[in-house]
């Protein structure tokens, strides 16, 4: 590959390596970060939200899912039905008085089950809970 650097306003020509670029720096190709790589193209991405009042050990509002990725993660039943899976799995352990760790455990434990289940992917998740 052909580089064209500009040294004091005069282009140079370079010939270069392969160069991987992630967006946020040059070369960083570590076997971390390559896997990272391949493992979000093959399995996905999902993000939940969701809020929670631990005085009353209730789900406060709906739980929200967004799914890049991932077969399905589009159609409208399919995060309908991850969503009612996680209220229920977070509802189950304010029930049984959770910590924070605990409850995000359950709740990728149960987005990670459901969608082996339905679409045998089985997608890097993310957690955000939020205490009201």
């Amino acid at each position: 590959t052909k580089v064209y650097v500009l040294a004091d306003g005069i282009p140079e020509n370079y010939e270069s390596k392969t160069i991987y670029v992630d967006g946020l720096s040059v070369g960083d190709t570590s076997q971390a970060v390559l896997n990272d790589r391949s493992s979000l193209s093959a399995q996905g991405f999902a993000a939940i939200s969701a809020a929670f009042s631990r005085k009353n050990s209730m789900v406060k509002g709906d739980v929200q899912v967004e799914m890049r990725g991932i077969t399905g993660g589009d159609d409208a039943w399919l995060i309908h039905e991850c969503e009612t899976v996680l209220a229920g799995a977070l509802q189950r352990g304010l029930t049984k008085e959770y910590d924070d760790a605990a409850l995000k455990k359950v709740m990728r434990d149960s987005l990670l089950s459901f969608l082996w289940d339905r679409i045998q992917q089985r997608p890097m998740v993310v957690v955000h809970l939020l205490e009201v």
